[in-house]
């Protein structure tokens, strides 16, 4: 039962216990008493249940950092991700230094023979008259290899008189040929055609037979110096003039008067010689300064 002094519960053994009558009606209450004094601290309860959780907090201040931690191991390797769209190209860099040369390949196989391209050989039927100097047209084959600047040479296939020339127009079948040297005066159809190489310079002085006929021709192509001995009267005749081919020579007459035509020479003395006193020599010398027989100086003088 409680103490009437602190309240606190007491046990009463019944030995002692008086008995008890009804209980009456409550007094009055009396006076507050003093307080007492406190009493021992009773022994710890036990722990009460948690109560629940309160509402958090406020945030306390940031502390300092702490000390950074020693490495953790290397995780794995992550899966590998997709691959990105291509970037723009770049700009081209600088030309790298050129490479040695490489060994020579093997030779490959020779091949095809091409087609036979155009040709020089011709031949024309043109009637024509042969000479050293002056233009010439031949009728002619198409497609040759003629070109302005070429140097020909056409010969008659039934005299072998022949002149040559360099070519100033080739069109269709048409050949022009500006002549400059030839073999022969006579007039022709039965021309052969063909590239004419340009005669070399003049060699050292030469020497030789001019043989005797009714009409003697003048090559002045041919040696320097040559002998003619008569037999009869005699036409001189030229070809292949230009300046400054000369020659000299010795003219041996025979037994009987022989008379002389010649060119239209200039003469140093003034008039040509007529004739050749019988058994007489004499010394001709002529030399060109153009192409025509107009341009051809002569000195004359018979030998005692």
């Amino acid at each position: 039962m409680p103490c009437g002094h602190c309240g606190r519960s007491r046990i009463i053994d019944p030995e002692d216990s008086p008995i008890i009558g009804p209980v009456g009606p409550q007094g009055p209450k009396g006076d507050t008493g003093d307080t007492g004094p406190t009493g021992d601290t009773g022994p710890v309860g036990p722990q009460g249940e948690q109560g629940p959780e309160g509402p958090p907090g406020a945030d306390g201040a940031t502390g300092p950092q702490g000390p950074q931690g020693d490495p953790g191991d290397t995780g794995p390797a992550g899966a590998t991700g997709d691959t990105g769209p291509q970037g723009p190209t770049g700009a081209t860099g600088a030309t790298g230094a050129t490479g040695p040369t490489g060994a020579t390949g093997a030779t490959g196989a020779t091949g095809a023979t091409g087609a036979t391209g155009p040709g020089y050989t011709a031949t024309s039927t043109t009637s024509l008259a042969t000479a050293g100097s002056g233009s010439k047209v031949f009728t002619t084959q198409a497609g040759l290899a003629y070109t302005v600047g070429a140097r020909i040479r056409a010969t008659s296939a039934g005299t072998a008189e022949w002149m040559e020339g360099i070519v100033t127009g080739y069109s269709g079948t048409t050949l022009t040929v500006t002549m400059d040297l030839n073999s022969g005066t006579g007039t022709h159809a039965d021309w052969n055609i063909n590239l004419a190489g340009e005669r070399g310079a003049a060699g050292s002085s030469s020497h030789s037979t001019l043989t005797y006929s009714g009409t003697t021709n003048i090559d002045f192509t041919s040696d320097d110096y040559r002998t003619l001995t008569l037999a009869g009267n005699i036409t001189f005749t030229t070809s292949n003039k230009a300046a400054p081919r000369s020659v000299t020579i010795k003219i041996i007459g025979d037994g009987s008067i022989r008379t002389f035509t010649f060119p239209a020479w200039k003469f140093t003395s003034g008039a040509a010689p007529a004739s050749l006193a019988a058994s007489a020599s004499a010394i001709l010398s002529v030399t060109c300064f153009g192409t025509n027989d107009t341009d051809v100086v002569a000195a004359y003088a018979v030998l005692t």
